[in-house]
């Protein structure tokens, strides 16, 4: 008898291969295409931010303007007391030490607030950023908050080192242990 299993085996193969190249064809297609739109659109997006950054590089003193125009005037209205800085606190669900650096004062400055009564005497640098942090939502605190952090690190990696090393425990203690040997001899 012939051996007709290995041809058998090897036209099997061959309709497969064709029938699996007919049903991927238009996958293929269908993603060459998809591949090419999102190329597209990743380069229209890319000179959509160079257009944006153009145009904030213009508009971004006007705004910056407007809005310090705004919390002057605003700090000019504030009536500024104890239980308005309680609730502006309470209202951005804020420690007494966050609501401290979002106003660039001292922890304890919040607590004196706090705890006084009647309307705050404060400087025109302290009304403006409370009438700034008055006009915070919570997130946009938490985000201000968040950044003052990373600026904090920043400043903190950006320091030079002092040209001391430190010493271990046993290594002080060997060294104290041996001034005293010395003085006593």
């Amino acid at each position: 008898m012939p051996n007709f299993i290995k041809p058998l085996k090897e036209e099997i193969a061959r309709i497969a291969l064709h029938e699996a190249k007919v049903l991927t064809d238009p996958i293929r297609k269908e993603t060459t295409r998809l591949r090419k739109a999102v190329a597209d659109l990743r380069k229209q997006v890319a000179v959509l931010q160079r257009e944006k950054k153009k145009i904030m590089r213009t508009v971004r003193p006007v705004i910056e303007a407007q809005q310090e125009e705004k919390t002057q005037t605003a700090a000019d209205r504030l009536r500024i007391t104890s239980n308005w800085v309680k609730n502006l606190r309470k209202k951005l669900n804020l420690s007494q030490a966050a609501l401290a650096r979002l106003a660039d004062v001292t922890p304890q400055s919040i607590l004196n607030w706090e705890n006084g009564s009647g309307k705050l005497n404060l400087r025109a640098a302290t009304l403006a950023k409370l009438a700034e942090v008055r006009n915070l939502g919570r997130r946009e605190a938490d985000k201000r908050l968040e950044a003052l952090a990373e600026e904090k690190k920043r400043k903190k990696t950006g320091k030079k080192k002092t040209g001391k090393k430190k010493v271990s425990k046993k290594k002080t203690a060997k060294k104290v242990a041996n001034k005293k040997a010395r003085r006593k001899a």
